[in-house]
């Protein structure tokens, strides 16, 4: 830790002068990245390449609101598509509708937005149809008993659900021990 900063220094000469202490001790020496220039935005002339970097390796957006409901509608309707129950689908459009009502009303940079509230009966009514042609192509496995046991070896059990709106295949194997 360095000394504190002596009372008639300047600010910018001390730092300097830690900076060019650092340097003759080897502090420097050896670290990533040593000697190369730092890199640039190849074929632009734009001064703030390494800002616009910084941003982009942060994953900041400054988009304004009016361009980021966009965005945030598309994602929204895919996670209410995913969806297992009615109820989220509608808690999901409806939250989205709030967001786009808020932004619609108080969105004063950026062009203006083009984002309608959605019709919630709608997207259910789609959410129901995906879903219901999912359920026709999957086969009905019957589930065990309960308390039933295997008579031999193993038993596996197929059981195919959809999480999130894919197709999952889960195999269940029981050792059967001894009956």
């Amino acid at each position: 830790m360095a000394d504190p900063k002596p009372a008639r220094v300047t600010w910018e000469s001390w730092t300097e002068s830690l900076i060019r202490q650092a340097q003759a001790e080897g502090r420097f020496s050896g670290l990533p990245g040593e000697g190369a220039p730092l890199p640039a935005d190849p074929g632009t002339d734009d001064e703030l390449w390494w800002a616009r970097a910084v941003l982009k390796r942060e994953r900041i957006s400054f988009l304004p609101a009016s361009l980021r409901i966009r965005g945030e509608t598309e994602r929204a309707l895919d996670e209410a598509m995913r969806l297992d129950t009615e109820a989220g689908v509608r808690a999901r459009i409806e939250a989205l509708n709030e967001r786009i009502v808020r932004v619609n009303s108080l969105a004063f940079e950026g062009p203006p937005t083009t984002v309608a509230p959605l019709d919630v009966e709608r997207v259910v009514a789609r959410w129901r149809i995906a879903n219901s042609e999912e359920r026709e192509i999957l086969p009905q496995v019957p589930a065990p008993a309960a308390g039933e046991r295997a008579r031999s070896g193993w038993l596996a059990a197929a059981t195919l659900a959809t999480s999130a709106g894919l197709l999952v295949v889960t195999a269940l194997a029981w050792w059967h021990w001894g009956v």
